[in-house]
This record gives structure tokens, sequence and C-alpha cells, in this order.
């Protein structure tokens, strides 16, 4: 008996559990399907053994869709299909498909508390045949966290921009500069005349005040600061691992992994969004 069958997958947004369906065969003596599976690689007859519904091939009987779950996230799963008649006389194998690698998160555990120094991101290496390098965004903002890297949240085109904090009393320091330097008599044609260099003193005070200081924190190595909390990334290469000592206490993060193809421009894949909660 010979078949041709067209299948199709459906993955869910964060859960390893695949949903597999396909067009009903044309032959009128097919009674049920067969569906095989196997991670790894695309090597026929596939033999995979780690599914909830059982060793492949799992017997879905004449229905046209199956979920199958217990599957390994860290890793690319590949599946077939076959149709058998009444003397389970089976066809030859359907169309491979397979599913989307996720990095997988190890630490810190989704919902769980941590101590909110020294805090060690890890997550699992992708599978032998993906050559990747990683970006870790973590944030308080779960909507940012989920979104990063796939919407753009700010302008510019530099990923290193961290824009310095100021205190009031600064900020006060500042005011009184451009005051002073816009009500002073300097020049012999009159406030116009002197205007333009009066702010550009008054800038020159503002850089040199943020050159200080400026009450900021340094930014250093690849870090990127989208904003205090709300949303940081680090680019770490092919490493798998990330420590920070700048989350607060008493507050929820977010965080996920984006895994960056160096053999296919362009394909990224993207981990779950997981939270903890610094004590």
């Amino acid at each position: 008996m010979t078949i041709l069958l067209l299948v199709n997958v459906i993955l869910p947004a964060f859960a390893r559990e695949v949903t597999l369906y396909w067009e009903p065969s044309p032959s009128p003596d097919v009674i049920g399907y067969k569906v095989y599976y196997q991670q790894g690689a695309p090597k026929l007859p596939l033999s995979g053994t780690e599914a909830d519904q059982g060793t492949s091939p799992i017997d879905v009987e004449n229905s046209l869709m199956v979920s199958i779950s217990g599957l390994d996230e860290s890793v690319v799963y590949y599946f077939s299909v076959t149709a058998y008649d009444s003397s389970y006389n089976e066809s030859t194998f359907s169309n491979i498909v397979s599913t989307t690698w996720m990095p997988p998160l190890l630490s810190p555990q989704k919902e769980s508390l941590v101590v909110p120094w020294n805090v060690a991101f890890q997550w699992d290496a992708g599978p032998y045949e993906h050559y990747l390098n990683y970006t870790l965004y973590y944030g308080t903002d779960k909507d940012m966290v989920i979104n990063a890297g796939v919407t753009p949240y700010r302008p510019g085109s530099s990923s290193n921009i961290h824009w310095p904090a100021v205190t009031n009393s600064q900020l006060i320091l500042i005011a009184l500069i451009v005051m002073l330097t816009l009500l002073s008599t300097t020049g012999p044609r009159g406030w116009r005349a002197a205007y333009p260099r009066r702010i550009a003193v008054a800038g020159l005070f503002f850089v040199s005040l943020v050159a200080c200081g400026g009450g900021g924190s340094d930014s250093s190595g690849d870090v990127a600061y989208f904003s205090s909390t709300t949303l940081m990334s680090v680019a770490t290469g092919n490493s798998t691992s990330y420590q920070t000592d700048d989350l607060q206490s008493g507050t929820t993060y977010y965080w996920k992994v984006n895994a960056q193809s160096t053999t296919e421009p362009g394909t990224v894949y993207h981990s779950e969004t997981y939270s903890f909660t610094t004590q």
C-alpha cells in the first residue's frame, strides 16, 4: 500500500507538547495511522521512546490529529506518519516535520525566591547541530522582556547606551547654571548676540557634571541598559551563564534568553519567560 500524507505541526508557545495533524488518506481501505518520532536526527525509521503516549510508533487508530507530550524541550524532534489497512499493511512514510528548539532555562527557576545579590542566570546549550550566540534579557516589565529581541522598544542604533541618573541637587545646580548664564550681560551687542554662547557654556557645565559621575552607575562589557530596572540585555556570546549583582530586594523579575544562529543569519530561537522574586 502506498500513500501520500502531508503532516503539519502545531507548536505551543511555551511547552514541549507537540500537536500533529494530517489530511485523511485517499485510500478506501485505510483504517488507522501510526505516528513515528525521534530526537536528534531525521533518520528513518524514527524510533523515539520518551513520549507520554508511548514509544515510536504511536498508534492513533483513525484519528487525524495527536498531541504528543513529555518531550525534552532541549532537543529537536522529528515526526512522520504512516497509514495502515485492515490487514495491517503499512504505507510508506509521510513527509518529515520537526519541532523548533527553545533554549531551556535552568536558573533561577520559574517562580522561585532568590537572594538579590550575585544571581547566576543559567541556561542549557543548543543541540550539537546548532551554532549559537546568546542574549540574556531580564527586568521588571514582563511584556518588555517577552518582546525583547522581537519588538524594538527604544530608538537609536546603539545597543550599549546607559543614561546616567541625576540627583535632585544636581538638577538644581544645572538650573542655576543655565539661569545665571542666560541672565549675564556678556557681549557688546546685547542679550541676543550672547545667547548662543551662554547656552554653549551651560551645555559644557552639564557635560562636565555627567562626566564626573552624574549619579549614574558605570556600564561595562556587553550590558545594554534599556532603563534602570525595566529591561536589561546582556550579549554572552556562546556562554550559557551570566552573573549579576544589580538586582533589588523584594522585587519580581522576568528573564528569558534568545539564541542567534551563526550559520543561519536571521534565525533566532526564543526561550520561555521565567519569573522570580528577590527576598
